[in-house]
């Protein structure tokens, strides 16, 4: 018998009335279920571990381990990372991502050229699409503070816009809830042009939960064991923590009481799992002020985080759970080839082979498709050149090119407000869409 409220331990997921409790016939499926909620769950613990130690200023040996272990990627170790680095031609927000694509769904075609234009506080894209026997239809897109904004001119010429800071009470209304709507968009605009969410009143409550909970948690030292780094078996220095399964409840209901998560209800899936932890203590081994594993233990299965080395510490990583290999990250480098793989639970997700002197790049996502593309990155713009590629009843192909500076201009038609838009004013609208519609199209 099922009881509401409470977690199926194959899943972890809240019981509801009426539900029936997955069936245990299969092993691997339990495995990845599980392994998936361990992954979101340590990735949780261990940023709170973290965070504190950080501010803690007293384990500085594990946080120059960390430090030193991550800042290889930003050292040009992964080869494939660097020919994607925008950080300098984005920095100043003024930059522009040009769109040359062409591809289809089953039997319709299309062609888009686009500009993606930011401006310190602004994103503008303009263009035009071309879907199989349509003509060419020009827009403009624009996404500032105050609103979002959409003009087409061969729509009588309108400017459609959306103000996410306004009531929003016409039709719209009674087909979505507006304040959702606005609030989404709110905090879209924020992600966007990269406003501090740490510093928001949230980020900075979860920060509290973080400290409050972890101020009494104790880095000691623990005796020393051997990992494979490198192709060869080495000695490591251990280190402990402790982290109680009350201060982790307190901190998943910090991170569930936040907006962006509050729907995904990732508290409490987690909480159906620390049910079963218990405490949790974790072991940091380093070699050579680099992590060399992370090792988790309570009352499930323990989960163990290796990194194995080769060029770089991260290059070789493998995390095995109840036993099994929960996911394996292999690579190598050689004559100007870098090669690299991921894989969950015995199956391939993606890899690739990167001739980082030619910039060509072959890639393949589990058995759905492969592709093959060109990189070029001078500082000054980053170019990416797509060969056509399948994805089941979709094809897609053409050019990115992502460049310093923007130019854009304001746009003007006659406005109007989607949000406040009557059911009137919303059917006639229709009409002349249709209207201009059948006159594309040909009809009467």
């Amino acid at each position: 018998m099922n009881n509401p409220g409470s977690f199926d331990t194959t899943t972890g997921l809240e019981i509801t009335e009426g539900s029936v409790m997955a069936p245990d016939n299969t092993k691997k499926n339990k495995k990845l279920r599980i392994g998936i909620l361990i992954a979101a769950f340590i990735l949780i613990c261990a940023a709170a571990v973290c965070y504190f130690v950080f501010f803690a200023n007293s384990k500085a040996k594990i946080i120059r381990a960390v430090k030193n272990t991550f800042s290889e990627f930003d050292n040009g170790a992964n080869k494939l990372l660097s020919a994607f680095d925008i950080e300098d031609i984005i920095a100043k927000k003024d930059f522009t991502v040009n769109l040359e694509l062409n591809g289809g769904i089953k039997d319709t075609d299309f062609n888009l050229n686009a500009d993606i234009m930011f401006d310190k506080d602004i994103m503008q894209m303009e263009g035009d699409v071309l879907v199989s026997y349509i003509p060419s239809i020009e827009f403009a897109l624009r996404f500032d503070r105050e609103r979002v904004s959409l003009h087409i001119p061969m729509i009588k010429d309108y400017l459609f816009f959306y103000d996410y800071h306004d009531k929003n009470d016409g039709y719209i209304s009674m087909l979505t809830d507006t304040r959702a709507l606005n609030t989404a968009l709110e905090d879209s605009y924020d992600v966007m042009f990269g406003k501090d969410m740490v510093s928001s009143k949230e980020g900075r409550k979860l920060i509290d939960v973080f400290i409050d909970e972890l101020k009494d948690t104790e880095v000691k030292k623990s005796g020393s064991e051997e990992f494979e780094i490198d192709g060869k078996d080495v000695k490591c220095t251990g280190y402990e923590i402790m982290v109680s399964d009350s201060s982790i409840e307190k901190i998943l209901d910090a991170v569930g009481d936040m907006d962006a998560l509050k729907d995904m209800r990732i508290d409490d899936q987690l909480k159906g799992l620390l049910d079963e932890a218990g405490d949790i203590t974790v072991q940091v081994y380093i070699y050579k002020n680099k992590l060399a594993a992370i090792i988790l233990s309570s009352d499930l299965p323990e989960l163990d985080i290796c990194f194995e080395g080769g060029d770089y510490r991260c290059q070789n990583v493998r995390a095995v759970f109840e036993g099994e290999e929960l996911f394996i990250i292999k690579g190598d480098v050689e004559d100007n080839v870098e090669k690299a793989s991921l894989s969950f639970l015995d199956q391939e997700l993606v890899s690739y082979e990167y001739d980082f002197s030619k910039g060509d790049l072959s890639a393949k996502i589990l058995d759905l498709y492969t592709s093959d593309s060109k990189i070029k990155n001078d500082g000054k713009s980053l170019e990416l050149e797509l060969d056509l590629m399948d994805i089941e009843d979709m094809y897609i192909g053409g050019k990115v090119r992502i460049k310093k500076g923007s130019s854009i201009s304001d746009l003007s038609g006659n406005e109007f407000n989607v949000g406040c838009a009557s059911p009137d004013e919303i059917d006639a609208l229709i009409k002349e869409v249709y209207e201009v519609a059948n006159g594309i199209m040909g009809k009467n």
